[in-house]
């Protein structure tokens, strides 16, 4: 190893495991035992201390004499970074004749790794010249630095006092093996120990093979498992041996571990002579945990939190690994967000058709190079129909009209519909035939039922459909009055004259009393402008109204037909005067012809103020033999 320290283990990609340098005295006791004892340091393993959260390596002193009778070990504590000359030293225990030896000379013991488990950390044995016992010490990582290692604080099982494996039940472990030497590991996937799998490995000198056993207990252990069989052969009369490195080459959740293997009399002061095998532990099988139980959605539902934990036994993928979630065949994909294997994702739901059968969620974890894939499917998610209301519209009719029901109407209105959806049309139908022209008002309102809703974007397999009716109106029908009557200088029109000119079909409706105004008293037709005291009758007259009527009468020339009273020549034997009975109020023209076909307007339109109207016409505009007529305008 030299005095120089700084060690570094040659194979591609392995962190450098620093060794402490050795001391003057070290040095010195290694010189004058030259080619009769060997001072060799180790790497034994790694661990952390709650006491000032500092991760610590171990460095095991091995002593041995040529003969490979086994001295003992001594153990170094240091920081793994950096390590210098100020580490702990664990010396010899008073009355051991050898210099750093923390274990008795007369066991001739072969040491081994260091470990932690709660809060204390272990250091495994195994007496160098009874190959099928196995020892043990662990000293308490609770005191304060530097002095919480010590040789004053170790405590030793031998017996009984070794509470969860003693001497004897690792011993019937070996028991018969050939060892030639036996290494025991401990590894977590993380600093603070969350899952532990302890292994031991030893080899046999005969056939060259390392093995490993397994266990979660330090109690129960697997069955020998053949590792590796070594491409050497060892010289006569010696014992080959290993020893695994550092823990601090095992960070990557604890996956990878280094073997290293040398023969005794070889010089391990070279690092060429210490070749190394690199392993992987067997990846381990997670589970998914913390998951959303099944649950019930409705149709439109925009998310949901599906989260959870991959995990195992403390073990986690790492923070950005992607766990894939599928529903209904379509895979959405999430990542890990911490440390300790957490995952959610907001699943879009929003399109998820509603079944009768529930769907299965899978979530799948595609594994690493420490954890195997994953998957589970045992939760499930129900699409329920959502609530859809629809409604038939309100609809108002005159009695008369006619409205037709059925399918196709868009005559409804809707509350619930997801995503954007639409509705063509529904069906509608009638109470009482209230959609013909004959429904009378009395039926009236009249009940619309609305049904099978259709078309448009919709699936009506996603809705539980609530159908909710409306009301169709039946309004009475304003009546259309007509009449006639002589001129009488009035605007009033009696309800004798009036009749109802716009009754459906064969109805009976007719004016019962009182009068209606019109709108001048003139001859001709007068508008009715006010149905005034006026009622109705008739076993169909309370589908009708006076309200909104409208109407005319005729009122007539009493005086029809009428004829000129005299036609004369005035004195001055110029004009033609024309005298004709009239009635107040009526427009006349005087009208001449030569041949009584066709017929000119003689003057201006004249308004007749009295029953006699006299009109002079001019002479000397007519040829003789000219025919005159006066006319009603």
């Amino acid at each position: 190893m030299g005095v120089s320290g700084g060690y570094n283990f040659k194979t591609t990609g392995v962190p450098p495991i620093q060794f402490i340098p050795y001391t003057p005295d070290e040095t010195n006791w290694n010189a004058t035992n030259a080619g009769h004892y060997t001072l060799g340091i180790w790497p034994y393993g790694q661990f952390y201390s709650p006491a000032d959260g500092n991760q610590y390596l171990t460095i095991g002193k091995v002593i041995e004499t040529a003969a490979l009778t086994g001295f003992g070990i001594g153990l170094v504590i240091c920081p793994t970074n950096p390590i210098g000359t100020n580490a702990t030293r664990v010396l010899s225990r008073p009355g051991n004749s050898q210099p750093y030896l923390l274990w008795d000379e007369s066991q001739g013991e072969w040491g081994d790794m260091c470990a932690t488990m709660s809060n204390f950390v272990y250091a495994y044995w195994v007496n160098g010249t009874n190959y099928g016992n196995v020892y043990v010490a662990r000293a308490s990582l609770l005191g304060s630095p530097p002095a919480f290692l010590s040789p004053t604080n170790w405590m030793y099982w031998n017996g009984s006092d070794w509470a969860t494996n003693n001497p004897s039940a690792a011993a019937s472990l070996l028991s018969g093996a050939g060892i030639g030497t036996i290494d025991w590991n401990a590894y977590l996937t993380n600093g603070a120990g969350a899952r532990g799998c302890y292994l031991f490995t030893y080899m046999s000198w005969v056939a060259n093979e390392i093995y490993t056993r397994a266990s979660t207990d330090l109690v129960h252990w697997s069955d020998p498992t053949l590792q590796y069989t070594i491409p050497v052969s060892w010289p006569s009369g010696s014992f080959p041996y290993f020893a695994r490195a550092a823990k601090c080459l095992e960070q990557n959740n604890g996956q990878t571990v280094f073997v290293s293997w040398s023969l005794p009399d070889t010089n391990i002061a070279k690092p060429e002579n210490i070749p190394m095998i690199r392993a992987q532990f067997p990846m381990v099988g997670p589970t998914f945990s913390g998951l959303p139980a099944s649950q019930s959605i409705s149709y439109g539902t925009s998310n949901v939190t599906l989260s959870g934990t991959v995990s195992a036994s403390g073990a986690y993928p790492a923070s950005g690994e992607t766990i894939t979630v599928t529903l209904n065949g379509s895979a959405t994909n999430t990542t890990v967000s911490d440390s300790t294997g957490d995952f959610s994702i907001n699943y879009n739901c929003a399109t998820l058709p509603a079944t009768t059968t529930a769907y299965t969620v899978t979530y799948s974890y595609a594994g690493d190079g420490a954890l195997y894939g994953v998957t589970n499917s045992g939760t499930t998610l129900t699409v329920n129909p959502a609530p859809l209301s629809i409604q038939a519209n309100a609809q108002t009719k005159t009695y008369g009209q006619t409205i037709d029901f059925g399918s196709g109407s868009t005559q409804f209105s809707s509350m619930g519909l997801q995503n954007g959806e639409t509705i063509g049309s529904v069906t509608l139908a009638v109470s009482g035939g209230g959609g013909v022209a004959s429904a009378p008002v009395s039926g009236s309102p009249y009940t619309i039922t609305p049904s099978a809703a259709t078309g448009g974007s919709f699936s009506p397999a996603n809705y539980a459909v609530r159908y909710s009716t409306g009301l169709l109106t039946v309004n009475p029908l304003p009546v259309v009055l007509a009449g006639t009557r002589p001129y009488d200088g009035t605007t009033s029109a009696a309800f004798g004259i009036l009749s109802v000119t716009n009754a459906v079909g064969g109805d009976d409706v007719g004016v019962a009393s009182g009068s209606a105004t019109l709108a001048g008293a003139s001859v001709g037709l007068e508008p009715i402008t006010s149905v005034g005291s006026l009622t109705l009758h008739g076993g169909a007259a309370c589908n009708y109204t006076l309200t909104g009527a409208s109407g005319s009468v005729v009122i007539t020339n009493p005086y029809l037909p009428f004829a000129i009273s005299s036609a004369n020549i005035d004195v001055t034997r110029t004009n033609f005067v024309l005298v004709w009975q009239s009635t107040p109020g009526v427009v006349y023209k005087v009208m001449a012809s030569t041949d009584l076909a066709t017929w000119t307007q003689v003057g201006t339109p004249i308004l007749a103020t009295g029953t006699s109207t006299t009109n002079l016409v001019s002479m000397s505009n007519h040829p003789a033999g000219a025919f005159f007529q006066v006319i009603e305008q």
